[in-house]
């Protein structure tokens, strides 16, 4: 019940997993998973969970925010870089498509982050 465990569990656990994912692809789908984190805070699967365990749920992707963000960031920059290289390049064009994504997901992600975030965790 410790908030600051709870808290390194996300940032010592899974995002270290998931950010890890293996090429282009295991990059789209890491942000498309992360993207959904927010969702959860809100609706009737959040009101089922005991405050307590809210708190500690809230607390924990608070301290998250930081580092998903940054990988967001790196995501698109990388990925929006090569997409810009690979469409001046002939036969280039299913690489182009996989960059692509990849800018889309970190985007929707960031957007998801940026719609649900306190402004000042943002400005971390």
């Amino acid at each position: 019940s410790d908030p600051k465990g709870a808290s390194n569990v996300i940032t010592a656990y899974v995002l270290p997993e998931i950010t890890t994912w293996p090429g282009t692809r295991g990059i789209e789908l890491a942000c498309l998973a992360l993207r959904w984190i927010p969702d959860g805070t809100s609706g009737t699967i959040i009101e089922a969970i005991p405050p307590p365990r809210k708190r500690i749920l809230l607390k924990s992707l608070h301290a998250a925010l930081p580092e998903v963000i940054s990988f967001s960031y790196q995501a698109m920059n990388k990925s929006y870089a090569a997409l810009c290289q690979s469409e001046t390049q002939k036969g280039q064009e299913a690489e182009a498509e996989e960059y692509k994504h990849v800018v889309e997901a970190a985007l929707s992600m960031a957007l998801a982050y940026a719609e649900w975030a306190p402004i000042s965790l943002l400005h971390q």
